[in-house]
């Protein structure tokens, strides 16, 4: 969607001169704004495929120079240099991350496998990395596929221990809520991790989720507590905060709303406190169901009420349905029926164009029917 400004900055004299004839063939046009928009769609795709390729490169470099967006810059830079080059790399990478800051996962994974693909033979690590980073971001788009794929690559190819725990937890990650299976994967991870005290903590951590999820209460606990011990030892706060939050719940499940509210105490406190943002949505919604576990309906509803404005449209799709599945449960304690079906059915629309795990979507929308 380039403007005449935009043109003439890239080095056309006169752009509206070049325009007219455009115009009256009826091609293309400018609105009010300056934009040039071809009539069709159609009309602009046959231009680009019918130009040579070191024409198209060219057009490519002559943009990236005048624009400053960093998403539309970096995709100039990679179409106008389709060959391995670092420094195109690097700026790919700059332009993934902000993306995925700008609430764009999409974007972020394109870009992020843009890097990978530009990054020399010769930098097998920062290639690895940066497939990794495409992966997690591919996570957060809800494109499980890709995101697979890009893990098992690094998986067999990295020679790096660390790199290969990361991979399979985006593959654990991929897994959603289906981790019976998942043992020998935390198990290979935790050889790969053993001497890393993060990486330790990390598999620590979803082998806790794993034992909520298949009602193995103690080990849960145990891994939790690991995970945590690690996580401090790494100076890893991400995951000393998830790990506590896991023990919070398995300690409510087990009956103990003292000991759960302890640890999701300690949890909160390392996030700065309930006003965190971000940092601190999981254990917001983590309360919520603690309180919902004790009886206290009115509270969890106001509080996940009260998160799921606040996150917008700024968190990826696995965090807006969490938060959704926990008041449709909310709202059907409280016996708000209808409120339910409605939130059941925003979370089925939620995850119906991603590839996310459809099944708490699903388990949501039966709860509510019944």
């Amino acid at each position: 969607r380039p403007t005449l400004t935009l043109l003439r900055a890239a080095g056309l004299h006169d752009p509206a001169a070049d325009l007219a004839q455009a115009e009256r063939l009826g091609v293309a046009t400018a609105d009010a704004e300056g934009t040039v928009r071809f009539r069709h769609p159609l009309v602009r795709a046959a231009v680009y495929a019918d130009a040579p390729e070191q024409d198209r490169r060219e057009a490519h470099a002559l943009l990236a120079r005048p624009v400053t967006e960093p998403v539309e810059q970096a995709r100039h830079l990679a179409l106008a240099h389709p060959y391995e080059d670092e420094a195109t790399a690097r700026t790919l990478m700059y332009a993934a991350e902000y993306a995925r800051r700008d609430g764009a996962p999409d974007a972020a994974f394109e870009l992020a496998g843009l890097a990978a693909r530009r990054t020399p033979g010769g930098h097998p690590a920062e290639y690895a990395d940066r497939l990794l980073m495409a992966a997690e971001y591919a996570c957060d788009a809800g494109q499980l596929e890709e995101a697979g794929q890009a893990a098992e690559t690094v998986l067999t190819g990295s020679g790096s221990a660390r790199q290969r725990v990361r991979a399979r937890l985006v593959l654990l990650r991929n897994a959603g809520q289906a981790l019976k299976g998942a043992q020998a994967l935390i198990e290979e991870g935790l050889r790969d991790a053993d001497g890393d005290p993060e990486a330790e903590a990390w598999l620590h951590h979803w082998a806790a989720v794993r034992g909520l999820l298949c009602g193995e209460l103690e080990d849960a606990a145990r891994h939790a507590r690991r995970a945590a011990r690690q996580a401090a030892v790494a100076g890893d706060t991400d995951t000393r905060i998830g790990a506590l939050a896991t023990l919070a719940r398995v300690r409510s499940l087990g009956g103990e709303p003292v000991a759960a509210d302890v640890a999701l105490e300690e949890a909160l406190a390392l996030t700065g406190g309930a006003d965190a943002g971000p940092e601190s949505w999981g254990l917001i919604r983590m309360r919520a169901i603690l309180a919902l576990d004790s009886d206290k309906v009115t509270e969890a509803q106001e509080r996940v009420a009260q998160l799921l404005t606040e996150i917008g449209e700024f968190a990826g799709v696995e965090e807006v349905m969490a938060t959704l599945v926990a008041l449709t449960r909310i709202q059907v304690r409280a016996g708000h029926c209808r409120e339910a079906l409605t939130t059941a059915a925003r979370c089925t629309r939620a995850v119906a164009e991603t590839g996310v795990q459809a099944a708490p979507a699903l388990y949501a929308a039966a709860l509510a029917a019944t």
